[in-house]
């Protein structure tokens, strides 16, 4: 009786792969990392990194991110007397003004700008050196500058094995390296949305209101240009800044599933810094997932049906629309019915009757 071969063609196929290398897992990327420490405080473990606050107190991560003061774009922020510096490649990278030089902006109470004795430019011997990645990891973890000068106790100390301060750096390179879509050397360009079967009136009544304010801010420019030319030091960063507002009008048609791909389309055709205001006959949800999805703010649409989410971002509404008045008429109702009576909830299975009953 013969045995077919199909057992050798198995045992050489089991053999082969025995040789086979397996190739390892790829690595995550650096700035990938570096990108969820920064805005989260957890490390490359996937644990809250650790870190010592006003000297001797020990916090996590997660309670004092970088992103927390720095801001999302590393821009820096000032909160009473403390001033967060800039956290961006252009800044860190260069030499900037020193630590005394930015004690100058606040009375020696601490309290009032002094603005009549702010030089122009930085004092003699007051500019500390550009950082290197050395440098920068020195202060991160010790609170010293390049020049040697302590930073604000405020800020934590962060207890960084050399991966998870490898990863950092790398993400703080890409902090607002290069200009933002939408902005260039001369403007800033933003958009506003109309949506859906707006009646005209509604719609010449926003449009009306933000061409006014594009006019009266592009009126600014002279007074701008003088600040960047003469303002004291501290500033020249925002005063080198100015742009003027160019307002492109975006009007989508049809059934609010096709407006995500009308999006893209203008979006590639211009890109914009940030949408603001905007009108909609309909929900608003695809408009707040494309500016999600592609980070760009989208400031106060005017909307009934807007998204309500706790961890989306870039969206900023006026108010929670019907979801918030279905919430007024239950609090409304907790407090006037008697103890343990109840209430025949009526919804109309339509979007703005949907909200309601979510509220």
């Amino acid at each position: 009786m013969r045995v077919g071969g199909g057992w050798r063609a198995g045992l050489v196929l089991a053999l082969l792969c025995t040789f086979v290398p397996v190739s390892a897992p790829a690595e995550p990327d650096p700035v990938a990392l570096g990108r969820r420490l920064y805005r989260e405080g957890i490390g490359a473990s996937g644990e809250p990194v650790e870190a010592i606050v006003q000297g001797d107190i020990p916090v996590d991560g997660t309670m004092f991110t970088c992103q927390s003061c720095h801001l999302r774009s590393g821009l820096g922020s000032v909160e009473g007397t403390v001033i967060t510096l800039p956290t961006h490649a252009v800044w860190l990278y260069n030499p900037r003004p020193g630590i005394n030089s930015l004690r100058l902006i606040l009375d020696p109470d601490g309290i009032r700008p002094r603005f009549e004795e702010l030089p122009h430019l930085v004092p003699p011997g007051d500019l500390r050196p550009a950082y290197t990645d050395e440098s920068l990891a020195r202060a991160i973890r010790f609170g010293v500058d390049p020049s040697g000068d302590l930073l604000s106790p405020t800020m934590p100390r962060y207890l960084l094995g050399d991966r998870d301060m490898a990863a950092l750096i790398a993400y703080l390179k890409t902090l607002s390296a290069e200009f933002s879509p939408g902005v260039d050397e001369k403007a800033v360009h933003l958009a506003t949305v109309i949506a859906g079967e707006v009646p005209e009136a509604r719609r010449e009544a926003l449009l009306s209101v933000l061409r006014t304010m594009v006019r009266d801010h592009n009126a600014q420019w002279r007074a701008e240009a003088r600040r960047a030319a003469k303002g004291p030091f501290y500033r020249q960063e925002m005063n080198v800044g100015f742009r003027n507002w160019e307002l492109h009008e975006w009007e989508l048609r049809g059934p609010p599933e096709s407006w995500g791909a009308q999006l893209a389309r203008r979006y590639a055709e211009r890109p914009v810094f940030a949408l603001v205001g905007g009108l909609a006959e309909g929900p608003w949800d695809p408009v707040h997932r494309f500016c999600e999805e592609h980070e760009i703010p989208c400031l106060f649409p005017v909307t009934d049906l807007p998204v309500v989410n706790r961890t989306d971002w870039y969206t900023m509404y006026f108010d929670k629309g019907y979801v918030q008045d279905g919430e007024a008429a239950a609090k409304y109702l907790r407090k006037e019915l008697p103890a343990g009576a109840g209430a025949l909830q009526v919804v109309r299975l339509d979007p703005p009757g949907r909200r309601l009953a979510q509220g």
